[in-house]
């Protein structure tokens, strides 16, 4: 019995979706981005097959909607990744975040310096006396 390699990728797909809602940790997320990516691998293998009648691996217009499909995802990675201005409050959130490497043991010399600038930066950027409080305590 064969199963197509969309039904592994679809597999793959559910799996990265439910990793981080299981598991709250930094590294479900590594995982679940490592198995999405190959979901999502398996799943456009096979798109010549489904969008044919005559279930053609080699359909032409294949490679263009494979690479167009690879195209918007990075543009949307890029879109999405791109440094942002931040208000001091989210900045704060963001150290707040960062103390979880704290509660865990695992706070490192380059993790402490970015903590560190973050307050620098709620320091200088803030007018709001609990921020400020929150940010020199």
């Amino acid at each position: 019995m064969h199963f197509a390699h969309v039904i592994w990728g679809g597999m793959f797909l559910f799996v990265a979706t439910l990793l981080p809602i299981i598991l709250a940790n930094q590294w479900a997320l590594y995982w679940s981005a490592a198995t999405g990516g190959i979901g999502f691998g398996l799943f456009i293998d096979e798109i010549g097959k489904f969008i044919t009648q005559t279930n053609d691996y080699f359909y032409p217009p294949a490679a263009p909607i494979v690479y167009t499909l690879f195209l918007i995802t990075t543009l949307v990675y890029i879109h999405v990744r791109r440094p942002k201005e931040t208000s001091p409050r989210e900045e704060l959130y963001r150290v707040l975040q960062g103390l979880t490497e704290l509660l865990d043991h695992d706070l490192d010399a380059t993790e402490r310096a970015a903590l560190k600038k973050r307050l620098d930066s709620i320091r200088s950027q803030s007018d709001d006396p609990q921020l400020l409080n929150l940010a020199e305590s």
